[in-house]
């Protein structure tokens, strides 16, 4: 179903992400969601799963893509619960299978996950008219066949109302609302990121971003020690 193929487009892409403030007062934590944390070295076990990694700053963004979807989960877990949403079991062998990746690797669980929430949530949030704003992002961050969209906003723009971008305003600001209630809190060593929520119209793909805030508790950087020293194995 076109639901169901957006949401494993976006999660292979590990598109976007996080809007990243503080982890409380310890270093060692990477990621605090819904009361719960999650340690630099549980991320870098499933970073270390993945395999291509050959530079230090791809493996910098390999966990934090980790991190992100981590967040991304058991954020919309904690909102799917509280709004009567129903989320089905990950098809973790389904997903690896039609994706190419490992059925056996954490990371490949994360992504079936986030895939079955995604489109749980798409499922359930209602059709939003957008706003300019949304119109001229959604322009901004399409394409097709890889390549940039360049017409003019002026052009298209009747082409990008409520019943081409709809549901993907109301899956983001579902996805806002989730972000904001699991009080998510990542640290600061893994960058700015944004979570970009996928649509299509017609054969054009596009995005629309979600900064996770978090919440404004003291930022605390991740050591110096913690900046990746070694490639992991594939």
């Amino acid at each position: 179903m076109r639901a169901r193929r957006l949401a494993t487009i976006a999660a292979v892409a590990v598109m976007g992400a996080l809007s990243l403030s503080g982890c409380g007062t310890d270093p060692d934590v990477a990621l605090y969601v819904d009361g719960h944390s999650y340690s630099r070295a549980e991320v870098d076990a499933v970073a270390a799963e993945i395999p291509n990694q050959t530079k230090p700053e791809q493996v910098k963004l390999i966990r934090g893509q980790v991190v992100q979807l981590l967040a991304v989960r058991d954020s919309i877990a904690r909102y799917a619960k509280n709004h009567d949403i129903t989320v089905p079991a990950p098809d973790v062998a389904g997903y690896a299978q039609e994706s190419g990746l490992p059925a056996d690797k954490r990371h490949t669980e994360l992504l079936a996950g986030i895939a079955a929430s995604l489109t749980a949530l798409q499922q359930a949030a209602p059709s939003v008219a957008p706003s300019e704003a949304d119109q001229r992002e959604a322009l901004a961050n399409s394409t097709v066949q890889g390549q940039p969209v360049t017409d003019q906003f002026e052009a298209v723009q009747k082409y990008l109302g409520k019943e081409q971008l709809g549901k993907v305003v109301g899956v983001r600001n579902a996805l806002r609302e989730a972000f904001a209630e699991a009080k998510v809190t990542v640290n600061p060593g893994f960058g700015d990121q944004v979570f970009q929520v996928p649509g299509q119209i017609g054969q054009v793909n596009l995005w629309l971003g979600v900064p996770v805030r978090g919440t404004e508790s003291p930022v605390t950087d991740l050591p110096t020690s913690a900046a990746p020293t070694a490639t992991p194995e594939p």
